[in-house]
């Protein structure tokens, strides 16, 4: 492992550990409005980051719209939808099925544009998989031994 790599891992697992803290604490909101959490932390990342966007700035309007969609589309109406639905699923479920996203993008570029996936990332992939079908088993079994009054 290199050096860069190794600082990517890191920064991976920084990332990792925000979503669970903000899915954690949207989760304890669900009361009120996680959405101003959502709103309050994307407006800090975005002064944030200001001051490195100081090189290759285009005053081009395509790449300006197609970030734009990116933003509110993308991200935006993801996290609208996320916070809404944070209140009626567990924080483990809030956690666990956003996770299958970065799995299907390896899989859709294979599909669409022929990108192979390392043998590493083949194997994270079936691990996530592996966890959610069996949180979802669980699940499942848990609800029907529930549900069975016989």
């Amino acid at each position: 492992m290199s050096f860069t790599e190794l600082w990517g891992n890191i920064a991976a697992l920084i990332a990792g550990f925000g979503f669970a803290a903000t899915t954690l604490f949207m989760r304890k909101q669900k009361m009120g409005r996680p959405i101003d959490s959502v709103l309050l932390g994307n407006l800090i990342t975005f002064f944030v980051c200001i001051p490195f966007i100081t090189s290759d700035v285009t005053f081009d309007v395509k790449p300006w719209i197609g970030i734009s969609y990116l933003g509110i589309v993308q991200l935006g109406l993801s996290y609208v939808f996320f916070s809404k639905a944070i209140r009626y699923v567990s924080a483990l479920d809030a956690i666990i099925y956003p996770v299958i996203e970065p799995i299907f993008n390896p899989i859709l570029a294979f599909f669409f544009l022929g990108e192979l996936m390392s043998g590493n990332a083949q194997i994270g992939g079936i691990l996530v998989l592996i966890g959610v079908i069996s949180r979802g088993l669980l699940q499942v079994a848990t609800t029907t031994k529930g549900n069975n009054y016989g």
